[in-house]
Parts: C-alpha cells; sequence; structure tokens
C-alpha cells in the first residue's frame, strides 16, 4: 500500500483551449529508499475508490480513476466525459528521472470541477446526515 505521508508531489495544472477538460501533469516521489514499481503505481490508482461511491451517492462515478494505457491521452476531446464527468483520466503513468514518477490526469472542468462538485459534496453531507 502506498502512504500518503511517504509521497513528495509537484504538479501543473494547464487550461487547454477546448470546451472543457483541464489537464494535470504530476511528478512525484516517494520518501522511501525502495520504490514501487510502474504496475504497483497504476494498480494503486485503478484500485483507488472515492467516499462518494463508497457512501453510495448518486452522482458518484463508479471508477474515480480511469488508467488509460495509450502513450497519447488522456485527451480532452475523447475521454473528458468518463462516468458523466465525475471520473478523471489517467494517462502516461512512467518513471521519471527528476522525481519518481511523472503521469498526465484530466477532468472534466464544469462537471467535477465547478457545479457537479458541489452537487457531489451536498450528496455526501446528506449521506452522512450532516445536512
Amino acid at each position: 500500500m502506498i502512504s500518503p505521508e511517504d509521497l513528495k508531489v509537484s504538479a501543473q495544472c494547464t487550461r487547454v483551449p477546448v470546451i472543457d477538460g483541464h489537464t494535470a501533469c504530476i511528478s512525484f516521489s516517494f520518501k522511501s529508499a525502495t520504490k514501487p514499481s510502474v504496475e504497483q503505481v497504476k494498480k494503486c490508482l485503478r484500485d483507488y475508490v472515492c467516499e462518494a461511491t463508497k457512501l453510495g451517492c448518486h452522482s458518484a462515478p463508479k471508477n474515480a480513476l480511469h488508467v488509460l494505457e495509450q502513450e497519447n491521452r488522456p485527451q480532452p476531446r475523447l475521454d473528458r466525459d468518463r462516468d458523466n464527468g465525475y471520473g478523471v483520466s489517467v494517462g502516461r503513468v512512467r518513471e521519471d528521472s527528476v522525481l519518481d514518477f511523472k503521469m498526465v490526469t484530466l477532468s472534466h472542468n464544469t462537471v467535477i470541477g465547478a457545479a457537479g462538485a458541489g452537487i457531489l459534496i451536498a450528496e455526501m453531507l446528506l449521506k452522512k446526515n450532516l445536512i
């Protein structure tokens, strides 16, 4: 299991000239001397289940993270609508010469980045009986 406390992360979000979708280029390393393999990192990403899905929220994505194997993915026009825009596409997971690994992520900026995130948060609050 990969622990968040063991990570060092460097990231940059890029607004691209498309209708919907933001990409983030993320590099990360581990504090421990023994780092996982690329396949172990991908498995960790594939196995992730977000809290909204665990709670059974109506808008929650079936898969919060979609790991793509194609070298040219994710792409905004092709991958922004995964799980009705609530899923995040992750691609180009590979070793990095500066930090341990790097990857590119894509999310639908108007669904999960704006109004949809507010809806999902409200659904989670209802499920937790906080509102």
